[in-house]
Order: C-alpha cells, then sequence, then structure tokens
C-alpha cells in the first residue's frame, strides 16, 4: 500500500469509528477495543469501501490482476532459478523485480486438477478432479474469477489445451473462456510433420493463445480486469518454432521454455502499453513439472518427485519489493488467498491456503529452520496411476525439509541433504516418517472438513476420448468416487486401495511405460512416412521403436512390410523370423511370418510357423485357415494335435 493509500486508509477508518465511539462513554475501554478488533478483523470490507471512495473521486488507478500458467514448466529449468543453460529474460525481469518463490510445491502433476486447485485455493481432495478427462467442477464451487467478477473485475481466460476445456466447467466466473483450438496445428520438427493431424484440436501454440489474450485485454478500457493465460507448449510434444529448435537442438524442451517466455514478453509489453494507467499483480506459475528421467518418470503424473512437483512461482506488481527471494515453503493453493489479500476481497471459506509471504521470516515459517517434521506444509497425490494403469495410487506431504510419499510402501527424503531424493530413510527415521504419516492424514481430513464437492461426470464424445488418450492426455475412468466412500482423501474404500490389493509401485512400471509410448509415437510416424512412400524414413523409424521396446509387435510387422514394399522379400523373413524370437506367442507374428515364406516358395516351414503357433495355444481363426490351406497345398498328413 502506498504512503498516499495508507493515509486515506487510516483516515477512512477513523471516519468510520467516529460515529461508533460517540454512542460509548469516553472510559468505556471495552468498547473501543471491540471496535478495533472489529475494523481489523474486517480489513477487506474496509478496503473495498476505501477503493469505492477513491474510484467515485477519480484518485484510483485502475487494477489489472494477471495469472500466467505455464504447462510442465520445471522451477530449475528458467535462468532466475539458477539455470544457466537457457535464456528467460521476461521471466527472470519478473523475478528480479518482484519475489521469487524457491520453494513452491503444487499439488497434484496433473493439468486439469491442478488448475481447478489454483482457481479455488482447495486441494483435489476437496474439488474432486483427480486426473484430466471425464471430470466437471461443480458449480458449487466459488472461483477466484467469481469472486473477482463480483467485485467488478471484468474477467477473461485464454487457455491452449483441450484438457481445460469449458466443458470441465473451469469457466465459471469469467465473462470470456476462450478454448478455441480450431487454428491449424503447425508442427516444425520433422518427426511431428507425419503426425500432425493427430495434434488438430488438442492444443494452440503460445503465440496464437497470447495473441487472443491481448486483443481481449486491449478492448477493456479502462476497467479493472482479470486475466489468466494458459501456455501449454513445455508439454509433449517438443517442438518448438524457429529459431528455437537451432539454439535448443539438444534441449527441446529448454527450447519450449525459451519459446514461451519470448511469448509472455511480448504479453507483457502489450500490457504494459495499453494498460498505462494499472496497477498490474502478475503472478507466474506452473501447474506441475516434467519428470525428463530424473526418477525413471520423462514425463509425469505418476510420481511424487519434486522435478514434478516443485513449480516456479513469481509475483510482481505495486507494493512488492524487487529482487526478494522466499525459501520458506508455499504451495499452489496459496494464490487465491493472495491475489484475494490484494485486492480486498475476502477468500473463499474452503480456501486451504494462506497468502504468500512478502519476505522471508521465522515467524511466518513456523519451524522452517528447524529439522522438525512440522511446520507449513504442502499436501500431494496422484491417483493418475490408479486410474491408467491399475498401479497403486501415491499420497505425500511435503515440509521445509522433509518430503514423505506413500504408495505400496513409505517413502522419506530428508531433502535438506537430500535433495536428488535418492536416499530412502523411512526405516532409519522411523518417529519422523510415522509423525509425518499422522500430520499428512490431519492435513487431508482437515483440508476435507474445510469444505468439498464431489466432481461431476462429464460425457464426453467419443472422437474426443480416443484422439486425447491416444496423446496420453486422459484417460478413460469416470469421475466420482466410489459409492460408499465418505473420505475422497483416499478415493476407494480401504479394502479397495491400493496397498490393501497389492498393486504395483509405479516408480517400478513407469519406465517401461515410458519405453512404449516413445515406441508407439515412433510408429505412428513410420506409418506416415510408409504412407507417403518413403520407405527409408519408415524403416528408420520402425527400427528405432524397436530399440526403444523391442516386444513391440506392431514395429516389427512394419519394418517387415517395409522390406515388403521395397521388393527384399528374403529381408522380410528374416525380419519376421527375428521377430518370432523375441514374440514366440504372438498370432500376428505367425500369420506375417507364414505370408512372407508362402511368398518365398517355402511352403513347408510356412506350415510347420502356424503349427507351432496353434500347438502353443496362442493361435486365431486366421491362423487355423492358413493351416488348412497349407495343407492342401502341401498335401502333408493331418497333424496329431489337437484342434
Amino acid at each position: 500500500m502506498t504512503h498516499a493509500a495508507a493515509r486515506c486508509h487510516t483516515i477512512l477508518v477513523e471516519k468510520m469509528a467516529r460515529p461508533i465511539s460517540r454512542l460509548i462513554k469516553p472510559d468505556d475501554q471495552t468498547a473501543r477495543q471491540t471496535i478495533g478488533r472489529w475494523l481489523r478483523s474486517n480489513l477487506h470490507i474496509v478496503l473495498a469501501v476505501l477503493s469505492l471512495l477513491l474510484v467515485s473521486c477519480g484518485g484510483a488507478r485502475n487494477r489489472m490482476v494477471l495469472l500466467i500458467v505455464v504447462d510442465t514448466m520445471r522451477a530449475d529449468h528458467l535462468g532466475c532459478y539458477g539455470y544457466g543453460a537457457i535464456d528467460t529474460p521476461h521471466i527472470d525481469r519478473l523475478a528480479h523485480e518482484g519475489i521469487l518463490y524457491e520453494t513452491a510445491i503444487s499439488a497434484v502433476p496433473v493439468t486439469l486438477p491442478s488448475v481447478a486447485t489454483i482457481l479455488t485455493g482447495a486441494y483435489p481432495l476437496q474439488h474432486g478432479l483427480r486426473d484430466n478427462g471425464p471430470y466437471q467442477l461443480s458449480d458449487q464451487w466459488l472461483t477466484l474469477a467469481e469472486c473477482l467478477q463480483q467485485a467488478g473485475y471484468s474477467t477473461g481466460a485464454f487457455v491452449s489445451a483441450a484438457v481445460l476445456s469449458r466443458d470441465h466447467n473451469l469457466v465459471q466466473g469469467f465473462d470470456v473462456y476462450d478454448d478455441d483450438m480450431a487454428a491449424p496445428y503447425v508442427p516444425h520438427h520433422p518427426l511431428m510433420i507425419p503426425i500432425k493431424d493427430q495434434f488438430q484440436g488438442t492444443e494452440r501454440r503460445a503465440e496464437l493463445t497470447v495473441d487472443r489474450a491481448m486483443a481481449w485485454a486491449r478492448n477493456r478500457g479502462n476497467q479493472n480486469i482479470f486475466l489468466m493465460v494458459h501456455l501449454f507448449d513445455p508439454h509433449v510434444p517438443r517442438d518448438p518454432p524457429p529459431p528455437f529448435p537451432e539454439l535448443y537442438s539438444q534441449r527441446l524442451y529448454d527450447g519450449e521454455i525459451a519459446y514461451v517466455d519470448r511469448e509472455i514478453g511480448r504479453l507483457l509489453a502489450e500490457l504494459r502499453r495499453t494498460r498505462r494507467g494499472s496497477d498490474i499483480l502478475t503472478i507466474v506459475v506452473a501447474d506441475h513439472g516434467e519428470g525428463l528421467g530424473d526418477h525413471e518418470e520423462e514425463l509425469h503424473g505418476d510420481l511424487l518427485f519434486e522435478e514434478t512437483m516443485r513449480v516456479p512461482l513469481i509475483l510482481h506488481g505495486p507494493g512488492i519489493t524487487p529482487g526478494a527471494r522466499v525459501e520458506e515453503l508455499v504451495r499452489t493453493v496459496d494464490i487465491v488467498p493472495t491475489i484475494c489479500a490484494a485486492t480486498g476481497i475476502k477468500p473463499p471459506d474452503w480456501s486451504i491456503g494462506t497468502p504468500l509471504p512478502r519476505s522471508h521470516s521465522k515467524d511466518e515459517a513456523g519451524l522452517s529452520q528447524s529439522r522438525q517434521p512440522v511446520g507449513r506444509t504442502a499436501y500431494l497425490e496422484t491417483f493418475r496411476p490408479r486410474l491408467a494403469n491399475n498401479w497403486c495410487e501415491l499420497r505425500g506431504l511435503r515440509t521445509q525439509h522433509w518430503k514423505l510419499i506413500e504408495g505400496p510402501g513409505y517413502e522419506l527424503y530428508d531433502l535438506s541433504g537430500d535433495g536428488k531424493e535418492s536416499d530412502n530413510v523411512a526405516e532409519k527415521h522411523q518417529g519422523v516418517r510415522d509423525s509425518l504419516i499422522q500430520v499428512m492424514d490431519r492435513v487431508a481430513l482437515r483440508s476435507f472438513r474445510r469444505g468439498s464437492h464431489f466432481a461431476e461426470s462429464l460425457d464426453l464424445s467419443q472422437e474426443k476420448v480416443k484422439k486425447l488418450e491416444s496423446l496420453g492426455y486422459i484417460t478413460p475412468t469416470r469421475a466420482r468416487p466410489p459409492a460408499g466412500d465418505s473420505l475422497a482423501i483416499w478415493y476407494f474404500p480401504p479394502a479397495q486401495r491400493g496397498r490393501a490389493l497389492g498393486l504395483p509401485n509405479p516408480r517400478v512400471q513407469v519406465a517401461a511405460t515410458y519405453q512404449r509410448m516413445m515406441a508407439e509415437s515412433l510408429c505412428g510416424s513410420a506409418r506416415a512416412a510408409l504412407r507417403k512412400g518413403d520407405l527409408q524414413e519408415a524403416a528408420r523409424l520402425y527400427q528405432q521403436a524397436i530399440r526403444h521396446k523391442e516386444t513391440l509387435a506392431v514395429a516389427h510387422l512394419g519394418l517387415a512390410e517395409v522390406a515388403r514394399r521395397a521388393g527384399r522379400m528374403d529381408t522380410a523373413v528374416s525380419t519376421l523370423e527375428a521377430a518370432q524370437n523375441v514374440l514366440p506367442e504372438d498370432p500376428a507374428i505367425a500369420g506375417a511370418l507364414t505370408d512372407a515364406l508362402v511368398t518365398v516358395g517355402r511352403f513347408d516351414e510356412a506350415l510347420r510357423v502356424v503349427e507351432h503357433a496353434i500347438n502353443t495355444g496362442f493361435a486365431d481363426s486366421v491362423l487355423y485357415e492358413k493351416r488348412a490351406g497349407l495343407r492342401e497345398r502341401s498335401k502333408a498328413p493331418a497333424s496329431r494335435a489337437v484342434d
């Protein structure tokens, strides 16, 4: 608050207090203290009245709240967070002129539930969105946009991915919610060009979203406005536009972030020009990070390690001390109460967060400087492993120095000396582990009791489901928690939780899953090359897919098809024979090998392949038909094997 505003605030409080003071005796100290307490506890009302008075007198600058959410952006891949291998001057400038939060923690490493948390100030266990996909935020929530809309702000949101489309009901409180993905997706990387159709209608590049946001803000005149801009580019696919592929040729993830930084700079410059008379409060945050292989996880969503849970968070605007770096643990649930406090609005009652600290303080941080297992805490969860793959779900708790993860077992990491989370000390520090388990459950239960509304189920079109599932953006699971489970904290009743069922540990499974996803993606590019007649490129891509996942049958079949189209049938046969050694019980491989052997006239071998497949019990009707034809051709005696 400026000195002039502070003086006006003092005068206003005195004017409000004076009529009341006339009703009490001069020596009635108790009544005076009561009035003072009321004024202090209702400061948001006082500030709102002050704002209206100043506006009516023409003495107030209009306000703008700018919330920039960058999808999948790790904190440790920004220059202002100490990463020297990237150029992010615009985000760095915001940090230099504002406050940078060193330890900001997301609630969940998945886009839709994380952004819902940012807009409601509630954990996923409260709002019920536990993954991307068929979830719809309940109308009973009062979102940040609704709070600002009710306070007279013009509100607009511009999102860059279909996972945040309006049918998920994050539209609440926004005058404009721009989720138009109709613009053609223009690929740049050679591997992306053949499969560009997969991305049509699912995302749009930052420059298009920023253009829409700038046009909207430009037409708002002198209104108070709330603008949310969501930029998706650091999410896969890694395909930044020029010149970033050249600048970051071996680090395309960094290239995407550098591109987003450029677009943020363009947005900020336009807003400074068109909102010259505004006080602009800017918050830059990510919904989650990206694994990049640090703990077997290349992408995000399945694990709760720092690379996906720690996010950049920067606060910039009037009254903020430039250059502050706050080490204290903060959370994305703190964004709603922070914006409400800055605009003089009462935050929703269910918001579990508290306003972000403006400077580091032991008193504010509780026990942040100690090694005790309590203090300011961040509750973590991911149910994607369970919902997508039937692996064990994960919950967790993050304090200033400790990380607890609950899955099939317990993991405990002392982050003060093990920032890479490589040494599980759950058995070594059993007292800390047990204490944090209790704290985790208390935090979850207290949050749930603060307020909760289960998410509604959303019926997605089959076309949208198929496209988003093929890109790994959603899972097909329905939204509502199972009947009979009154606590959304655990989502499943006790007997159905992952630990009770002995479900696999996601960390053990995730590396193999990533290799499969990469191989399938390469096969998609190879098929596109094959359709174009580029046999050399198709062969290269299929070979690369096999290196990622040797047991992917479609890659072997595709490589054999390339050889067949090139007229090299002997190569096709040898390719399928090698595939059968890897996949001896795959009927598709057996069928293709049979056809190839027939083509080169090796009928007896073809019959042996078919009969072996049938006798091992992994055949289908096609193999029976092939066997009948081969027996007729070779006049072979009937097999004694039972059909």
